[in-house]
């Protein structure tokens, strides 16, 4: 699947039938992480997943690409798929941008899900962490930053056949991309109050060994509000969709046939 917006084109796949999913992935990989959702799920679903721009296949960002222009992004693939309502499933990054999608367009949404994410904005202490992640970036390009990341998207536990293809993914990205992606989460707001007055069904997910999002700020968050649900996946780090996949499949699946009635 090729979306063109204006010259850029954003790559992605369309795959299986039933309710629609879009997977919108994690910094700073690319729609491949979600290989274990849609191999599961397309036999009861519609997923849909795509490159972020400067990731993975998709074309390089302008120097700025926020994450209200990767909720429009996420818009403008499901026009051009033509559907009309899907659930997001967000991870990381990708959370951040279903929070933006709900509150931008929340009547495209028929469920939301949110993993190893969280609703508030970046501390002063993140935001000069991301900061300094574009610095470094720009001078020794994307391979800089896999010795930091990797051992924070994956628990020690993680198989290193999965920590080769996780760094694989990120070796995909371009600078550029990683650059503006570092900067838009930097920049992003608090949306805790998008979930307050949602009114699709929410479902959260987290891993327990995530020291980058740790579950509890979300499942309390969860907690309070009507018609949501938050499961922890034992065991598993930030990428819990990757280390625990029949885990994280199980409450995922779930969910959508229960959207699919």
């Amino acid at each position: 699947m090729i979306v063109r917006i204006g010259s850029t084109r954003l790559v992605g796949d369309d795959v299986g039938s039933g309710i629609p999913v879009v997977f919108l992935h994690a910094f700073p990989l690319n729609r491949h992480m979600w290989c274990p959702q849609v191999d599961e799920l397309s036999t009861i679903a519609r997923c849909i997943s795509f490159d972020w721009r400067g990731f993975g296949a998709s074309d390089e960002p302008g120097e700025r690409y926020s994450i209200e222009d990767m909720a429009s992004d996420t818009v403008r693939v499901l026009d051009a798929a033509g559907v009309e309502r899907a659930v997001a499933v967000g991870l990381s990054m990708g959370g951040y941008v279903a929070l933006a999608l709900a509150e931008l367009a929340p009547e495209r949404l028929r469920g939301l899900v949110l993993a190893d994410t969280k609703t508030g904005a970046d501390t002063m202490q993140v935001r000069q962490a991301r900061m300094d992640l574009r610095d470094l970036v720009a001078r020794g390009g994307v391979e800089s930053i896999v010795p930091a990341q990797l051992p924070r998207l994956l628990s020690p536990q993680a198989p290193s056949e999965l920590g080769e293809w996780v760094r694989d993914m990120i070796l995909e990205a371009s600078p550029r991309g990683v650059r503006a992606a570092a900067l838009a989460m930097a920049e992003r707001p608090d949306r805790t109050h998008v979930l307050q007055r949602l009114a699709c069904p929410i479902l959260g997910l987290g891993g327990s060994k995530d020291t980058v999002t740790p579950p509890d700020e979300l499942r309390a968050i969860l907690e309070l509000l009507s018609g949501s649900s938050f499961t922890v996946i034992e065991g598993a780090g930030h990428l819990s969709n990757l280390e625990a996949a029949p885990t994280f499949n199980a409450p995922l699946r779930t969910f959508l046939m229960a959207l699919s009635d």
